[in-house]
């Protein structure tokens, strides 16, 4: 048997199969943002715009010298706005308009923000508070610090412009002094020797002309920027126009609707990133064709999850809800198994039903597949060869599965396989027969040995049309090598939801046993809508009949059913010896 790859979950498969991991990051992080909204009190910013006049600006040669430094002075501007005397005076301002609170300086200076941006020639001076009449008077109270701040900034600036151009003029003069020694040198020189160096002289004469015009470029200047610093002492200089005159608080930060729409998508997304993490990790069978890529051998029928049906509490629904999808389920088994094996060139006629891990579904699959079996009108034996265990003599047999023997005792030699067969009686008069555990039935069980248990199954396949073995968990038993070795052919049972890994590692073990895989049984599959449909339709009316005692996970009660609990009879586990022959 060639081992398929395995098969790669897609995005939108892993969010369908795992729908309820993602809608509860999506809710977690609804939650939070929720949360997050009612913790976090509204803020409002109250914003105060001041204009500044453009200034003349004049570029007084080609390097570049300009009468006035706007982004300088708007750096200036900024940094009176947002200093901490500023920040004084809003504190003061907002503790005399609202004695009932407590402002800090640090409170008050996180709470302000300065912008200068240069192609719009203006200061803008913002304050953010919870509450929009404070930040309304903090803005108007940063406005009046500003104000008063500010001449003493313009008279900074400006005299820093001034010390710029007296460097100016400083270095123009030290220019025209080399120059003026260089002419007085050439000068001095003899007619002939002048004249030779008549080109020197030009451009001596001509480097000294443009020093000098710059010079008086510049000093016009600095006087211009004098004149400034006077002015700025008598009418703050700049002319200022205020965009506003009130300064109405809006609301800033994300809005609700926007924090929440986030929180959707990004617990969506961090939901599918999970689901689709889980399914590359653990991948798993969402669909009953898939679990033929990995086998290479057919399906023959799905079952549908009983919970689907409200049957979880019926341990046979085959006879007690036998017009439900489950029990139909149960019935295509049977009919797919007893077509084989009744074919006349079938060589041998036992069937092992198989499982990756310990689950119930065995159990109750072998003996609901045997009731069909039986209801059909064929001699059954059921086998109950997971010795270490004994489920199956359990559901069957109930408190007296101790007491009888069965395949433990015929495998040390106590009694002969005849001896140890029991009959299960169904009330319509079919029955089929059972080989229980037996008494040895536990962990010291003894071991399976394949040679002797194929011997004993080959003699009662001679007698019996269909001959049903429960086989160990294929992973956790160490006799389901033993049993499969014995067999004629294996179904394998294949949970909706269950790993493909096991899948794959159990499709080794039957590999390795030499055993004929017959299909696949699909089980604890979501109900689909047109077996739902045609179950309704029937003139059984889907499901119904009464619960079992106690529960099994998956399909139903643990216990031997009484008469009174339903339509089939259990004679007493050791009422009645029967003898093949």
């Amino acid at each position: 048997m060639s081992q398929p790859s395995p098969l790669e979950p897609t995005i939108l498969g892993a969010v369908f199969r795992r729908w309820r991991l993602a809608a509860v990051f999506v809710m977690l992080a609804v939650a939070l943002s929720l949360l997050y909204l009612a913790l976090t009190p509204a803020k409002y910013q109250s914003t105060a715009t001041v204009v500044l006049e453009d200034p003349r600006t004049d570029v007084i040669s080609d390097g570049g010298f300009t009468g006035f430094d706007l982004a300088a002075y708007q750096a200036g501007q900024h940094d009176a706005a947002n200093s901490r005397a500023a920040a004084l005076q809003v504190r003061d301002a907002l503790r005399s308009a609202h004695p009932d609170r407590e402002f800090t300086l640090v409170d008050v200076e996180d709470s302000i923000s300065v912008a200068a941006p240069v192609e719009g020639a203006s200061v803008e001076m913002s304050f953010t508070d919870t509450d929009a009449e404070v930040a309304q008077d903090g803005a108007q109270a940063l406005l009046e610090a500003y104000l008063d701040l500010r001449p003493r900034a313009g008279v900074e600036s400006l005299e820093a412009s001034i010390d710029l151009y007296r460097t100016l003029i400083g270095d123009v003069d030290e220019e025209l002094l080399e120059i003026n020694t260089d002419l007085a040198e050439l000068n001095a020189l003899e007619v002939d020797e002048r004249l030779e160096r008549a080109g020197q002289l030009t451009q001596l004469q001509a480097a000294q002309s443009d020093r000098i015009e710059l010079k008086a470029a510049l000093q016009a200047e600095l006087v211009e920027l004098d004149v400034q610093k006077q002015g700025t002492r008598e009418d703050n200089g700049i002319a200022l126009k205020v965009d506003a005159t009130s300064f109405p608080a809006e609301r800033v930060g994300s809005g609700a609707a926007t924090i929440l729409t986030l929180a959707i998508v990004l617990g969506g997304l961090l939901g599918t990133a999970v689901a689709y993490l889980l399914s590359v990790r653990r991948r798993e069978f969402a669909d009953k064709a898939q679990p033929e890529v990995v086998l290479g051998a057919p399906l023959i029928a799905e079952i549908a999850n009983p919970a689907h049906e409200r049957l979880r509490r019926l341990q046979f629904p085959v006879v007690d809800a036998a017009g439900s999808a489950v029990a139909e389920g149960f019935r295509f088994v049977s009919s797919a198994i007893a077509t084989e094996l009744t074919r006349p060139d079938t060589d041998r006629k036992s069937v092992g039903i198989a499982a990756p891990t310990t689950t119930p579904t065995t159990n109750l699959a072998v003996a609901n597949i045997g009731l069909a079996l039986a209801s059909q009108g064929l001699e059954v034996l059921l086998v109950d060869a997971d010795i270490r265990r004994g489920e199956l003599t359990d559901l069957l047999c109930a408190e007296k599965a101790s007491e009888v023997q069965g395949l433990s005792d015929v495998l040390v030699g106590s009694l002969t396989a005849d001896r140890a067969l029991r009959s299960v009686v169904l009330d319509s008069g079919d029955r089929l027969e059972l080989l229980s555990a037996g008494t040895l039935a536990g962990p010291t069980a003894p071991a399976c040995r394949p040679d002797t248990l194929r011997s004993m199954l080959t003699q009662l396949e001679d007698r019996f049309d269909v001959v049903l073995i429960n086989v160990p968990a294929l992973l956790h038993s160490a006799d389901s090598s033993s049993v499969l070795g014995a067999v004629g052919n294996v179904v394998l049972l294949v949970d909706h939801g269950s790993s493909v890994d096991t899948l794959l590692d159990s499709a080794e073990r039957i590999d390795v046993a030499g055993v004929d895989l017959f299909g696949y049984v699909y089980t604890n599959a979501p109900l689909s809508r047109d077996l739902q449909n045609y179950v309704k339709s029937s003139r059984f009316g889907g499901g119904g009949g009464s619960a079992g005692n106690g529960r099994i996970p998956g399909f139903g009660g643990r216990g031997r059913r009484d008469a009174a609990d339903g339509d089939v009879t259990y004679t007493p586990a050791a009422a009645e010896d029967v003898s093949v022959s």
